[in-house]
């Protein structure tokens, strides 16, 4: 529709440079348009006396208006880079070109990084926030398949790429977009459905949001008040706490104008056990029985452990330095080298002369990429080499005199 045009070399002066209030949005094949109407420039200083704010901008009394492409005729308004603006925005106009389907103006999204502010969420539950040019649909899937299929949705090709938003519970994933469309009633998921489901409200071209509040700070109570109702998005599909403030970005705007705020909420997966018995450490290096955790998500977690040991050294040794040698294992494999290996600060508890015991603790500390269903677990044994007439009932782990004590701790960071 839109073809090339030719800028206006010497355009009117009034086309040269003008602000323009943003009023609605609709994305045209790959380009975005707006809905836009011209501003007028206000005082900057209110009336003597006045303590409220004076507005900066309000519309011209005879304003040029730019309309969507669904309207015909024009004129239209586009940003020169096709960046996303949204509802209420400000923009200068700075350029028109001529084009078959009629004059269209081009603006410049500000450089500057929007200021962010709290929402607090008020709600636990998912809702599908719908993006302009996005719509709603009744569709139906089945569980294990990709396959989308509809009787209301008339699938095209530009619904390719578009991500689809239902509450979790339907089967949809987060962040599923359309794959490809086969026909006007049929479609095929990025991602395999979770669910069942029939005739299912579905928002193609829209996320899965929580409703929220924006809020203001009193400074002179301290607390917050509630402001403008708007969603809350988490780009990574974690959940937030209800009734928590969480300092957001604004994003977007759905498609009815209502503000997007997102933010990423740091992973908080935290796995901890601890030992209530003393095992013995055995002669070879071999996993601690109950200092063991499995993950039940994928991604790159800091793995802690502490070890507290008492021991005697009964035997005779031809060189070294003995002791007990303590490391991290991924599934019973080692993670980095052999046993006493370097993992953060793994390494040895040394052992004083023949027929002295001895008391030691050693941290470990490290980071570490995991799978969905790997386990980790501390080993511990006697230190090999050129040692002999060990006597390995007289080394035990144990909490005496150290606090916490033996324990293992895996946090996700990613």
């Amino acid at each position: 529709m839109f073809e090339a045009g030719i800028f206006a070399d010497q355009p009117d002066f009034r086309d040269t440079d003008f602000v323009a209030h943003i009023t609605a949005t609709l994305q045209y094949g790959q380009r975005w348009y707006y809905a836009a109407t011209e501003q007028e420039a206000q005082p900057a200083i209110s009336a003597s006396g006045d303590t409220s704010p004076a507005l900066l901008y309000n519309d011209h009394p005879t304003p040029r208006v730019m309309v969507l492409p669904s309207t015909a005729g024009g004129p239209f308004l586009t940003e020169i880079n096709n960046r996303q603006l949204n509802t209420g925005d400000l923009v200068r106009v700075r350029h028109k070109t001529e084009t078959p389907a009629g004059t269209v103006f081009e603006c410049e999204a500000g450089g500057e990084a929007a200021e962010p502010s709290f929402v607090k969420v008020g709600s636990a539950t998912l809702n599908a926030a719908v993006l302009p040019g996005g719509r709603i649909a009744n569709c139906s899937w089945t569980a294990g398949s990709t396959s989308l299929t509809s009787s209301t949705a008339n699938f095209v090709a530009g619904d390719v790429g578009k991500t689809l938003a239902a509450p979790t519970a339907f089967g949809i994933p987060f962040g599923t977009t359309l794959a490809s469309v086969s026909s006007s009633t049929t479609a095929v998921l990025s991602t395999a459905a979770t669910a069942t489901a029939s005739a299912k409200p579905v928002a193609l071209g829209g996320i899965q949001a929580f409703g929220g509040n924006l809020m203001s700070w009193d400074n002179a109570s301290g607390t917050f008040t509630s402001g403008a109702s708007v969603w809350f998005f988490e780009p990574n599909g974690r959940l937030p706490l209800v009734n928590k403030e969480y300092l957001c970005w604004k994003v977007g705007a759905d498609n009815g104008g209502k503000d997007i705020w997102g933010r990423d909420i740091p992973p908080s997966t935290v796995y901890t056990i601890g030992l209530n018995s003393a095992p013995s450490i055995p002669a070879t290096v071999s996993v601690i029985g109950g200092l063991a955790q499995q993950v039940s998500a994928a991604g790159l977690y800091l793995a802690t452990a502490k070890l507290a040991a008492q021991g005697q050294f009964t035997g005779s040794f031809a060189s070294g330095a003995p002791g007990v040698a303590v490391t991290l294992s991924v599934n019973g494999a080692e993670v980095v080298g052999s046993y006493g290996g370097d993992f953060g600060k793994a390494g040895y508890f040394l052992c004083p002369q023949a027929g002295n015991m001895f008391f030691d603790s050693i941290n470990l500390m490290g980071i570490v990429q995991l799978n969905a269903g790997d386990t980790v677990q501390v080993m511990a044994g006697m230190r090999l080499g050129n040692l002999t007439g060990w006597s390995t009932s007289t080394f035990v782990i144990t909490e005496t005199g150290c606090t916490p004590g033996c324990s293992l701790a895996l946090q996700q960071i990613l």
